[in-house]
């Protein structure tokens, strides 16, 4: 008898059980993970947990609201319906105990106990566990990003943390068949008793985010640069995520920011390649108008859902990798969905040649910004603007960029009331009315765009330095300016004061934007508060900041192979950086010394490297590598 039909594959007769459709294959192009295993560093607590019949049961449309536009199993027909399970079991008693791992012998749970364990920071991957059962045992493991009041909650993030099992008497080593993400661990034991050995999980991350090297005088940013490469690092092993943990998505803008980390971390753009060719091969996007591009792909919009705003990041992205990677002709390959997108915008345009009236989710950002974007919605013409722009030099259209000008000088002569960017203006009886209402990540989208500069509008520009950023208290402080967020209003901000050579403010923020979410979870956040996603890939940016703010790379033009040094004015001391170019490495070192700083650079072979002095010191070149 063959093999085949040993292994039931093939019937005695030589047929196929199950004949396939044959699938045309893509090459896969990033690099596989690794797969490091990370044990759990401490167990953190002891204690008790009881069933109440009476709790609040939580109710979401992931189970309550299944038909044919949200897909899913309707409740009748699970074998399993944990969330109840779960929304019952209550802690009454809990010990802290922080031993650290390796455990000095295992840890033994009870029926109606618990064990509450640290992975030490946020990671993602198949968590894994060495136990054994004394008798048949009903356990069930929850975990989270963070603790929520010294415990866990396991649906923090509207989605179910929770893993349940039934295991005969006997030794396990059980192992999640998917990956999950998360830094606290809860076994609770439903029925039986448990000895616990170990805890880990098997880190299902880009082997590549360990190419870059980033090192400071300064500890905080040091711990944030890591955070933030940890953030990568899960957020990028096929496509760009938004976060491994509830979405796995692939969204437009996020995708922006992500990719610039891509390019400076790991020296390659293998995901961005991924993530670009899966537009371009896609002969439509059912469920949206035609010519829009998806939000989030590769993904199914049945209810026809889409941000028209995240389609205009996509041509910012295309226009930068095409600057990251200017052999390849993704840009061409994508022309035609390019053209139409810019085509369907058209139908938009009001008689002042603004966006008016955009259907979809229009989306600014996580603030009091995404109210106000009926009418004519300033922050996304300021998107427009910049998108034309880029996409007239990327595609040699002059009717593009001087569309994209004009846009720029209408919004200018619009928006700009006392002092300040206003968010929007709304049409009543055919006349445009222009509301007093402004935001903050307003401001910022003018700068950024390039709509405002510190030339045309210096008062502007001060305010927003001097008066605005972490440490403002939106109470008191221009109460009448909406706070931003973090996604995307703080890191705008970042590069505002990036490209206005404001160094040692671009590096007091990042200590106060993001050293409590590094020391928290490790990882930075999607918001700048623990209430959803705690691992966000756009959020890894920061390190394209520290690498062209403080350690001074500025450009990489892998063309022209050619490389601009900027050495900034700054407070710290010292800084040290390796970048992977192509297949070496541009290696920086430099140290401050009074009125002195001392530059060492290696550059990789066959490229040309400009030093620029901004840093109002004399630069000596001395050995330090």
């Amino acid at each position: 008898m063959c093999d085949l039909v040993q292994k039931g594959i093939c019937q005695k007769d030589q047929s196929l059980l199950c004949e396939t459709e044959e699938k045309k294959l893509l090459k896969r192009h990033v690099s596989y993970s690794k797969f490091p295993v990370k044990h759990a560093e401490q167990f953190l607590a002891q204690g008790t947990f009881g069933i109440d019949p009476e709790a609040k049961i939580w109710e979401d449309r992931s189970y309550l609201g299944i038909d044919k536009e949200y897909e899913g199993y309707p409740v009748e027909e699970l074998e399993l319906f944990l969330s109840p399970r779960l929304d019952r079991m209550k802690t009454k008693r809990m010990e802290k105990r922080k031993e650290k791992f390796p455990f000095k012998k295992a840890v033994t749970l009870s029926e109606g106990e618990f064990g509450l364990f640290d992975m030490g920071y946020n990671t993602t991957g198949f968590m894994g566990t060495d136990l054994i059962c004394e008798q048949d045992c009903t356990i069930v493991y929850v975990f989270d990003e963070v603790l929520t009041q010294e415990d866990i909650c396991y649906n923090r993030m509207c989605c179910v943390n929770g893993i349940y099992y039934e295991l005969k008497k006997g030794a396990y080593t059980v192992e999640t068949i998917q990956p999950y993400t998360g830094r606290y661990g809860k076994w609770m034991v439903l029925k039986g008793k448990i000895h616990i050995r170990d805890i880990w999980v098997r880190e299902y991350i880009n082997p590549d985010s360990d190419n870059g090297a980033f090192n400071c005088s300064d500890e905080i940013v040091n711990r944030v640069f890591e955070a933030a490469r940890r953030t990568f690092s899960q957020n990028a092993v096929d496509i760009y995520m938004d976060c491994p943990s509830r979405e796995r998505a692939g969204w437009l803008c996020d995708s922006f920011f992500t990719a610039r980390v891509e390019a400076v971390l790991t020296g390659n753009t293998k995901v961005e390649d991924n993530f670009l060719e899966n537009f371009c091969l896609a002969e439509r996007f059912p469920g949206i108008p035609d010519g829009m591009l998806p939000m989030c792909y590769p993904a199914d919009h049945p209810l026809g859902e889409y941000i028209p705003n995240w389609a205009l990041w996509m041509i910012l992205e295309l226009f930068e990798y095409h600057k990251r990677k200017p052999d390849e002709k993704i840009h061409g390959r994508i022309w035609d969905k390019i053209w139409k997108l810019l085509k369907l915008f058209e139908k938009y345009e009001n008689s002042d040649g603004l966006l008016e009236n955009l259907d979809g989710w229009v989306f600014v950002e996580w603030s009091r910004a995404n109210a106000l974007t009926d009418g004519v919605n300033y922050p996304s013409n300021m998107l427009y603007s910049a998108a034309l722009r880029a996409a007239g030099v990327l595609y040699g259209r002059e009717d593009w960029k001087e569309k994209g000008r004009k846009i720029a000088d209408v919004i200018c002569s619009q928006a700009y009331r006392n002092g300040f960017f206003i968010d929007h203006a709304v049409r009543e009886k055919g006349k445009l009315i222009f509301t007093k209402e402004s935001t903050e990540v307003c401001q910022y989208y003018a700068f950024f765009m390039k709509i405002a500069t510190p030339v045309r509008y210096p008062e502007l520009f001060d305010i927003l330095c001097e008066k605005f950023g972490p440490g403002r208290n939106s109470k008191e402080c221009y109460p009448e300016i909406a706070p931003a967020n973090a996604f995307i209003g703080n890191y705008l901000r970042i590069e505002m004061l990036s490209q206005n050579m404001r160094t040692d403010q671009v590096l007091q923020e990042t200590r106060d934007f993001f050293a409590y979410m590094a020391d928290r979870t490790g990882t930075l956040w999607e918001h700048d508060g623990a209430f959803a996603s705690c691992n966000h890939g756009f959020a890894s940016h920061i390190i394209d900041t520290c690498y062209r703010d403080i350690l001074g790379v500025e450009s990489i033009d892998r063309g022209r192979k050619h490389i601009i040094l900027c050495m900034k004015k700054q407070q710290i001391a010292d800084c040290y950086g390796a970048l992977k170019v192509e297949s070496q490495y541009f290696k920086i070192k430099w140290v401050q010394e009074g009125e002195i700083r001392y530059l060492d650079y290696q550059a990789p072979e066959g490229y040309e490297v400009h030093v620029v002095n901004r840093c109002g010191k004399k630069i000596k070149y001395k050995s330090l590598l």
